[in-house]
This record gives structure tokens, sequence and C-alpha cells, in this order.
């Protein structure tokens, strides 16, 4: 069989070497083994991958590789889809009916894929963060880029891909006003966590879909600390007894009218949830604090800062006395603030 034969008309004399069954079998599956100026590698994947059984009704895993390897220099859109049967095709077709055109629109630099919501994909579905939600029938994660996914390196301030965005109701309308933010450059950055598999965060903690709303979007009078925690598996050994001084300091705060009325103390474990907060470092050794000062989000944003003796001291006198000294501080400000403006 020759490379030709294989694979279409080739553009070098190259491509047209005689080629064994196995070594076609390989570039398709790995999109590998063609020199430059042959076929494209997208040759070999197409609009949208759907998940079938395998020989004798064997259930194949997903092929990760294939998709976030480092083959892959391009995005992937995952179709997210509560499936009972594998050899049931009509939740995989309603999923994508109307999100084909955008995908032919896309071919290329989005590589397309169903991916079923069983325990079959559980793993993987965990490792990314995604899909974690049994409510959802069908969802759609479109990766634009794949920084910090497969084999690929990250820095130290690295808190998940921000170019990854998603779409949960794939309706006809909402799919085309999903990709007209796409294509514009608009769409928010879809965060994802392990907890959306749970019942939400408890009392005095946050998690990826509530950061914004209850820091950054706060009522404009009150403050808010968020601490960042690593789990100990991630080498944040520290965070143990952290976790503890931090819940009673929470408490403290609940029980002092002039501090909640001020402030919000919050928890962010983000070993578990993604955020965009890039002055936290993505591995830590000990709990690290944020403050975000009352105001707009705007302000909130530019005039943040990291508790740096807060976080060296993690004990519960001294973090009660970095707020007082911070609210005197507040205070003082404003007194001079309106004494300017007298």
């Amino acid at each position: 069989m020759s490379g030709s034969d294989a694979l279409g008309q080739t553009e070098s004399n190259e491509c047209k070497k005689k080629w064994k069954e196995k070594e076609v079998r390989s570039w398709l599956l790995e999109t590998m083994g063609l020199p430059e100026g042959c076929c494209p590698k997208e040759n070999a994947f197409p609009t949208i991958n759907y998940r079938v059984a395998g020989y004798q009704g064997k259930h194949n895993p997903f092929p990760f590789d294939k998709y976030f390897g480092k083959s892959n220099t391009g995005g992937v859109g995952l179709v997210l889809v509560k499936i009972q049967d594998i050899n049931d095709f009509g939740p995989q077709f309603r999923a994508i009916r109307f999100l084909r055109p955008h995908m032919e629109k896309l071919r290329g630099k989005i590589r397309f894929a169903v991916v079923e919501k069983s325990a079959k994909t559980l793993e993987m579905r965990q490792a990314l963060k995604v899909g974690l939600n049994e409510s959802l029938e069908a969802e759609l994660i479109l990766f634009s880029d794949l920084e910090g996914l497969g084999s690929r390196p990250v820095g130290n301030h690295f808190h998940g891909n921000s170019k990854k965005y998603r779409l949960t109701d794939l309706g006809e309308e909402s799919v085309n006003a999903f990709f007209e933010g796409y294509y514009a450059g608009k769409l928010p950055t879809y965060w994802a966590s392990l907890d959306e598999a749970g019942k939400g965060p408890k009392d005095g903690e946050l998690v990826s879909w509530t950061f914004d709303e209850e820091v950054l979007r706060a009522p404009k009078k009150i403050g808010a600390f968020v601490a960042f925690f690593n789990n100990a598996s991630a080498g944040c050994d520290e965070c143990v007894r952290g976790r503890e001084v931090w819940q009673s300091v929470q408490k403290e705060v609940r029980l002092t009218r002039q501090l909640r009325d001020r402030l919000r103390l919050y928890a962010f474990d983000q070993s578990r949830n993604e955020h965009g907060e890039q002055l936290v470092p993505g591995r830590l050794a000990q709990p690290l604090v944020m403050y975000y000062p009352p105001g707009t989000a705007a302000h909130r944003k530019k005039r943040r800062r990291v508790m740096h003796k807060m976080s060296e001291h993690f004990n519960k006198d001294s973090i009660l006395e970095v707020i007082n000294d911070l609210l005197e501080e507040e205070d003082e400000e404003g007194d001079d603030s309106a004494q300017e403006e007298l």
C-alpha cells in the first residue's frame, strides 16, 4: 500500500514512498510520521469523533493522547454526554446537532470529540476537572489551546487553562451566541472545579464558580480576606494546621460585630479549584492570604494584595492583630479623604 493510496494526494515525492499498513495505522491514530509538506495531520480526524463500541462490543478508553498529546498544536472541544448504552447514538447526535456548523468552521483548529459521562471516563474527567455535574445531560468544554495539559510545562502561577470555555445549554440559540462570543474573543474563562460533583461549598468556603461573585462583586462596603490552601499531597503540610487556624479566625470575626459588619473571610482550596488570581503561586508550602479591599470589582482587582505578615505568622492572634491594624488604617485614610473634600 502506498502513502498516496492510503492518504490521498500528497505534495512531495517523499510522501509517495511505500508504507506498510502498520505505519499508515500509526500515522492515522497518532498523527505522526509524515515529513513536512505532506498531507495535513487533520486528515486523520473527523469533524466530530463519536464514541463507539470496539471489537466484539469492547468499551475502548477515550484516546486522551490523540487529543491532548503534543501532536495536537490546536485546541480541543469535548462534548460531554450522559450515555447509558454506548451503542445508542441518539444522545450523541442530539448533543451535537447545533454544534456541527461551528465544528466544520473550526476544523483543523479544534479537535472535537464526544466523551461519555460514565465510570469509564471518570478518572480522565477528574484529571481535567470537567464533566462532573451529573445533573447536566450534555455540555461543551472548549479548550482554544492546551496550555498546561498533557505533558505541557506550566509556570508556578498557573491555576488552570485560562482559554477554556463552557456551554451547558446546547440549544440552537445558545450555541450560536456562544460561538459568536468565541469568535469575537469575548467569552469568560471557565475555571473548573472538582467540587462541582458535590453539593456546593460550605459556609466560609469558596469554589471556582463562586469566587468572583463573593469576592470581586461583594457589597462595596465589605472587604474580603481569602486564604488559599493546597492539599498536603501537593506539598503543603502546613495547610493542614492552617485550615484549623483560619476556621478559628473566621469564627472570631463572625462573633465580633465591628468585624463582621466590614469583612468576609473565605477559605479556597486551589488543589481542587481553578482560579485566575495570578498573585498566588500554584504550589504553596503554607497558607497564603489575599486581601480585596472594599469598592467596585475594578477597585478590588487594582488594590488587592498579598498579606505577607499574616501568611508568615499564621496563628489566630497574629492574624486578628493584622486585621484590626488594617481596618484602623482604612479608617484613617477615610478621615483624611473626608478632610480633603472639606
